[in-house]
């Protein structure tokens, strides 16, 4: 057996938000991330480059109201996720018996859920703290099984992310 992922990587991302009520606001998202994909297993690990382009639409209840100096919330949303193969694969990988990691593109539904803080720096810049747990089945056509083998599950992508935010208008 082989346990298939991806490795860390760097995160990067950009949010279109807008207050819905008081407490609840509504954020359209895109999230790259990079790092390898990569199956280990028996003592044995072989990588291949890649990333993933997140893009989703999370619902925020926000435990403040806005113009508040401090607004903690939870986040709960969903979209998809594109993950693509970057390198060209080796000519041998290990676990090959099992899977052979593919340089290739797929999408996958998402499901997003975390949280945050967002601190009011000023009338309309915020700065901002979240985190993230991306759960996405895992891509099989990045991890191309052999006729004997199976890949199933979800994977958990988390990410922790730093940002400052301009507000279009007074909150």
């Amino acid at each position: 057996s082989a346990q298939a992922g991806f490795t860390n990587g760097f995160s990067f991302g950009a949010v279109l938000g807008q207050q819905l009520y008081n407490h609840f606001s509504g954020e359209a998202r895109y999230t790259y991330r990079s790092g390898d994909m990569k199956l280990s297993g028996n003592g044995q690990e072989t990588r291949l480059g890649a990333e993933g382009h997140a893009m989703h639409y999370d619902l925020l209840i926000n435990a403040t109201k806005p113009g508040s100096a401090v607004r903690p919330f939870v986040a709960v949303g969903a979209g998809a996720e594109v993950f693509h193969g970057t390198s060209a694969p080796p000519v041998f990988q290990p676990l090959n018996n099992l899977a052979v990691l593919t340089q290739t593109t797929q999408v996958k539904p998402l499901i997003s859920a975390g949280g945050g803080l967002k601190f009011a720096m000023g009338h309309r810049a915020i700065f901002r703290l979240d985190f993230r747990d991306y759960v996405t089945p895992v891509p099989e056509k990045l991890f191309a099984t052999r006729s004997n083998a199976r890949l199933n599950g979800w994977m958990h992508d988390l990410i922790f992310l730093v940002g400052i935010s301009y507000a279009f208008h007074e909150p």
